[in-house]
C-alpha cells in the first residue's frame, strides 16, 4: 500500500465520487461527496475505506510499504526516526551490527539494499 496523507486521500475520495458532476435538487447543484458526507457520514467513510482499499491507498504511514521508496525519501524517514527517539544519526551510520539493519528494515517496511544504500548516503 501507498501512504496518502489523509487530506489529499479524501480529496481524491471526493474526485472519484464527483467523477460525473454535481446533482440537481430543487434548481441547486451540490456535488455528490457533500451530499454523502453530509447526509451519512458514516456511509461516506465507510465508502472512503473500501476506496482507499481498491486503490491500495493508507493514511497511516505506519501500514505503508516503503520498499519503492527513493534513496532521499529513505534518508529522510531515517534521520525522522532517530530525531523522534531523541539518538543522533551516527548511531545508524556508525553501526555495524547485523541486526541493526535488520530492525531498521522491519521498522520502516524497506529493503536491506535500500537500508544500506542511506547509511552510505547519510556517512558522507
Amino acid at each position: 500500500m501507498r501512504y496518502i496523507e489523509e487530506s489529499a486521500a479524501h480529496e481524491m475520495f471526493n474526485e472519484a465520487l464527483d467523477c460525473e458532476g454535481a446533482v440537481t435538487v430543487a434548481g441547486m447543484e451540490f456535488l455528490p461527496s457533500r451530499i454523502l458526507a453530509e447526509v451519512d457520514p458514516i456511509a461516506y467513510r465507510c465508502g472512503f475505506i473500501d476506496w482507499a482499499d481498491a486503490e491500495e491507498i493508507t493514511t497511516d504511514e505506519s501500514e505503508a510499504d516503503h520498499e519503492g521508496d527513493d534513496l532521499d525519501t529513505t534518508v529522510q524517514r531515517i534521520e525522522a526516526l532517530h530525531a523522534e527517539a531523541g539518538t543522533p544519526i551516527a548511531d545508524f551510520t556508525d553501526s555495524r551490527k547485523p541486526g541493526d539493519l535488520d530492525d531498521l528494515c522491519k521498522t520502516l517496511g524497506i529493503t536491506l539494499e535500500q537500508a544500506q544504500e542511506a547509511q552510505e548516503a547519510l556517512s558522507e
